[in-house]
């Protein structure tokens, strides 16, 4: 059964210090770290998978080196060490904080309780036509052969923020439309009225290259998390 997670983006400061010394390994599982997840005490030996699976699975929420009681961790980037910026995805059933969407978006399908075996035994007699026993219960009922239905894609974060960009760079070339329209209904001359038509498309195409620079930027740095 998939646990109910809550997803809010906070604009915070997140300090870490760096360790000339820091593992490379975690742990828990000895893989090479390249997620950790970072608590109050400081300790960035587990990674982000393993942080992932003992918060949820376990229940445990302390510090697998010092103990230390940590009821919020941060996923980052193992080796920064560096003060940033920036925005953070908070993962309520392990009370986590992400600055990747993307290990986000791990640790929310990695969040999954399996059946417990009295369930999934009665679900394939059933669907076998054996009669329950008396310790299953007699309710469930799933055929194996039932067509499934087909995975749910996951939204692209980005596409709000593409919409938010294509609104503002609308608003600034009506802006501009209005305001160079009037100047050329005030014009006098044939040199005044040529001049604003020049202005428009100088400051139009200004407007342009500003807002694909800006977007390009942006997905960039979205991207640099993963």
């Amino acid at each position: 059964m998939a646990q109910s997670d809550t997803q809010e983006s906070h604009d915070v400061v997140i300090t870490i210090d760096a360790d000339a010394d820091e593992p490379k390994c975690c742990c828990v599982c000895t893989e090479p770290l390249e997620w950790v997840a970072v608590g109050s005490c400081g300790h960035r030996d587990v990674c982000a998978g393993c942080a992932t699976r003992i918060r949820f699975f376990s229940g445990d929420r302390r510090c697998c080196v010092c103990r230390t009681p940590c009821p919020t961790v941060l996923v980052t980037k193992a080796g920064g060490g560096a003060r940033k910026r920036g925005f953070c995805y908070y993962h309520a059933v392990t009370g986590a904080r992400f600055d990747s969407w993307r290990q986000y978006r791990k640790a929310v399908k990695a969040c999954v309780k399996p059946p417990c075996p009295a369930a999934a035994t009665a679900a394939v007699n059933n669907s076998l036509g054996a009669p329950p026993s008396s310790s299953q219960p007699a309710s469930v009922s799933v055929n194996l052969d039932a067509p499934r239905p087909p995975p749910v894609e996951e939204e692209d974060p980005c596409l709000p923020c593409a919409a938010f960009f294509v609104s503002i760079y609308l608003v600034v070339i009506m802006i501009l439309v209005t305001m160079f329209g009037l100047f050329f209904k005030v014009s006098v001359n044939y040199h005044q009225k040529v001049a604003t038509v020049v202005l428009f498309g100088v400051f139009s195409t200004a407007a342009t290259i500003f807002a694909i620079w800006s977007w390009v930027r942006f997905r960039g740095h979205r991207n640099s998390g993963a």
